[in-house]
């Protein structure tokens, strides 16, 4: 795997990869957020889609247009080498989802006005492989610790909304 010419070959090379590229991608995004052109943004997904699929299907939102959280990396950098940078360097891996969901939780306040604006049906799919047939591929502690306080946060503009959030 190569990810920003860097050869993920090892955990210290995913935790370098998230310092060098990610980190800093994340608080350009942040920086550089607009929420008028993010709630159109959606609002004209929606609406193209909508007209996709026609009236005798009701389409309702999904994760991507309308919604983000942090959520594992290990697309992006293989299990091995993720889930041990997770095990060995926890406060990377909580700066990562903090970051994440910094971002994310100005994307769902535009993905919940849009809903709002948009008369949209208050629902919205998401998913996140977290598990296997065994159970988390984390400790529900580690979750508890570094991830659910910031998918929590970054979740509330849709519970503020009265949207109902299906988990896949």
């Amino acid at each position: 795997i190569v990810r920003d010419g860097l050869r993920i070959d090892s955990p210290e090379t995913v935790v370098e990869n998230m310092e060098r590229f990610v980190f800093p991608g994340l608080k350009r995004a942040i920086a550089t957020f607009d929420p008028e052109a993010k709630v159109k943004a959606i609002l004209d997904y929606e609406a193209k889609t909508q007209d996709t699929v026609g009236s005798a299907i009701l389409k309702t939102a999904d994760q991507g247009p309308a919604m983000t959280f942090p959520s594992y990396g290990y697309g992006l950098y293989g299990y091995e080498n993720y889930f041990t940078a997770y095990a060995l360097y926890p406060e990377v891996m909580e700066k990562h989802f903090r970051l994440g969901a910094d971002f994310a939780l100005l994307h769902n306040r535009a993905g919940a006005r849009a809903f709002i604006e948009g008369e949209l049906p208050p629902c919205i799919r998401t998913e996140c492989d977290m598990t296997d047939s065994r159970g988390t591929l984390t400790s529900i502690e580690s979750l508890d610790r570094i991830w659910f306080p910031h998918f929590a946060r970054c979740m509330q503009p849709f519970v503020d909304a009265n949207i109902s959030i299906v988990w896949h």
